[in-house]
């Protein structure tokens, strides 16, 4: 974990991300996703696109 001493409180009220930064953030992680896509040629699969932090869906197979 890094440790970053940012003065002051630390309170998120207190260092917001500008609109500029909070759009490069999502922008980034919409690249990410694109690139793992189009890298393994793969669907997208949005049980890993969490890293497994959602439940994955279960297929019954009782007829």
């Amino acid at each position: 974990m890094w440790a970053v001493d940012c003065g002051g409180s630390g309170l998120r009220q207190d260092r917001r991300l500008g609109s500029n930064k909070a759009g490069q953030g999502i922008d980034a992680a919409i690249l990410r996703q694109l690139h793992a896509v189009v890298t393994t040629r793969q669907p997208w699969n949005p049980h890993i696109a969490t890293h497994g932090t959602t439940t994955a869906p279960t297929i019954s197979t009782a007829a």
